[in-house]
């Protein structure tokens, strides 16, 4: 059965990503997810810099069960990453990746897509608990 999970994090940087991490990241995050990139495109990931409007680098790998997305900004020293798949994968796998390349997580979100978009993690019950902290 398809899972079709996906995963949204940002978060800060500790440091600033060029296309070359990115590509790392990307590459390290198929490979430690266990997936597989699709094998007739060209170039992938594909990855690249924005110099002007809003300078980061932008990259995206596009595997068998669908995708991995990177965006980073230089000025504010900011992230997004979507991992989206219908082949299972655990969050704390993406976030040990991340981690290496000085991602400091500070909002995720899991939603199952299969259906209905159903919000897995974190569960409204989690979150009551942690405003009532």
């Amino acid at each position: 059965m398809l899972d079709h999970k996906h995963l949204i994090s940002k978060g800060t940087l500790t440091t600033q990503l060029n296309k070359e991490d990115v590509i790392s990241l990307i590459n390290n995050l198929v490979k430690a997810l266990n997936m597989r990139y699709v094998k007739s495109l060209l170039n992938n990931p594909v990855v690249g810099y924005e110099p002007d409007e809003y300078p980061g680098v932008s990259g995206v790998g596009i595997i068998t069960t669908s995708h991995i997305v990177v965006h980073t900004w230089d000025k504010t020293m900011e992230y997004q990453l979507d991992v989206y798949s219908c082949k299972t994968f655990e969050k704390d796998v993406v976030d040990l990746v991340a981690s290496m390349y000085g991602m400091k997580e500070t909002s995720t979100k899991i939603f199952d897509r299969n259906y209905e978009i159903e919000q897995l993690w974190p569960k409204q019950e989690e979150k009551n608990q942690a405003k009532e902290q």
